[in-house]
């Protein structure tokens, strides 16, 4: 059997992976390894071989040996989240070959203890399930560059043979081929899915029939964690391996089934969940007042041109009916009025649409919704004046079915459908 060495890519107190405090790689969903509470700020490079990933956040960095192992350096605990302002110092790029040893990146250290951020390094074998046989880390202070871990490759390994990128191909799956063929088989076949998407560690099915899956058949095949079930998705836990395992369940369903907008947002969903559970508090407390204003702005990032447009077309009419070039009885004043009204009278079904985008809700459903709330008999409800009775002080324009409602004008709103979308989702 043959080993390989895996170097600490940062110097200071080498832990056991179990001990890092973030359960995706505590609890080995990405592979095996260890994590390292770094002294120091150069990182260097794990294995030698290629670098085939550089978050655009650089808090992450992928390697391939020459042996097939696939390695990934995660600069400290949640430091995505200093996106803005990333404290870190990346030398290398995707294609770049490396030597075990060579720096290839510096951490601020004190910048990421400045953001309340856990500067812990975690190095994982991503691909443990397919290579890795045993990985023995040795604990302890470490310095930079030094073995931190033996790695017993798998017996059917073989020495000094690549392991080839498997691609999947529409109709076939790739290595994963068999999983994903057993896996649809036992949630009911093809003809129970109605869509699937994934995220970081999980495949989830949206099926006609729940109860046409065989949950204890699923959970015990190879390459599977677990089996859970949560609004309205049958989720099945594969790990570091659930992109390859997605792809190659898409390839045998067809294109159709699959959807990679709607993963990833699950992906940063699951995401944000497993960062939730972490935090104290206060801290929720800010998540919940960023989280709100994100998707206030990215709800309307979309239509900030539009809105930029119509009131330079509105300034425009201003003046052409200030200097008497038209009047406001003219149908070209109508025309133009209405190419610069337009979107703000229906900005509900716009913001309702990309709310929908944000949130993982159906945008067209939105839309449609923003659409009645915008029906120009609906509007007429809420403009008439008429109070047909009051309740609990409140005047009440409407009824419905004998129930008495009352009917608002959401013309020109935003609100209103940012909730809806979020209700939706």
């Amino acid at each position: 059997m043959k080993q390989v060495e895996l170097l600490t890519p940062i110097a200071g107190q080498l832990i056991l992976l179990k001990a890092v405090k973030d359960p995706v790689f505590s609890q080995g969903m990405m592979g095996q390894g260890f994590g390292i509470e770094p002294s120091d700020g150069q990182v260097v490079a794990p294995i030698s071989g290629k670098v085939t990933m550089v978050a655009s956040t650089l808090h992450a960095i992928g390697f391939t040996s020459s042996d097939g192992l696939e390695v990934l350096v995660h600069l400290g605990i949640d430091t995505v989240e200093m996106a803005d302002n990333p404290p870190f110092k990346v030398n290398v790029q995707v294609g770049d070959t490396v030597k075990a040893g060579e720096p290839v990146a510096i951490m601020d250290l004190a910048a990421i203890n400045a953001a309340n951020k856990a500067t812990t390094v975690i190095v994982a074998v991503t691909n443990s399930n397919d290579m890795v046989a045993k990985l023995a880390p040795q604990v302890g202070e470490v310095r930079a560059g030094v073995v931190g871990a033996m790695i017993d490759l798998r017996a059917d390994v073989k020495p000094n043979e690549p392991v080839a990128t498997v691609t999947t191909k529409a109709g076939h799956g790739g290595k994963y081929a068999d999983l994903a063929s057993q896996i649809i088989a036992n949630v009911g076949g093809p003809v129970n899915v109605k869509s699937v998407i994934h995220c970081i560690t999980r495949v989830r099915f949206y099926l006609k029939d729940e109860q046409q899956a065989n949950d204890d058949v699923i959970r015990n095949l190879k390459g599977v964690i677990d089996v859970a079930k949560a609004g309205g998705q049958y989720q099945v836990v594969i790990g570091p391996a659930v992109t390859d395992v997605y792809d190659a369940i898409v390839a045998q369903l067809g294109a159709g089934f699959g959807d990679d907008d709607a993963s990833a947002i699950a992906s940063e969903k699951e995401a944000n969940r497993i960062a939730w559970q972490k935090m104290n508090p206060w801290e929720k407390v800010k998540h919940s007042m960023s989280s709100l204003i994100g998707v206030i702005t990215g709800s309307m990032i979309p239509v900030i041109g539009l809105l930029a447009a119509s009131g330079i077309l509105k300034g425009v009419l201003a003046l052409l009916t200030n200097f008497h070039v038209v009047s406001a009885t003219e149908s070209t004043y109508v025309i133009i009025n209405a190419m610069g009204d337009s979107v703000f009278y229906f900005l509900p079904i716009f913001v309702g649409f990309t709310a929908a985008k944000k949130l993982g809700s159906d945008p067209i459903i939105m839309g449609i919704v923003g659409g009645v709330l915008t029906y120009p008999a609906i509007v007429g409800i809420a403009t008439s004046g008429k109070v047909t009775s009051h309740l609990l002080g409140m005047a009440i324009n409407a009824n419905f079915f004998g129930i008495p409602v009352h009917v608002a004008s959401y013309t020109y709103s935003i609100f209103p459908m940012i909730a809806g979308a979020w209700m939706a989702s």
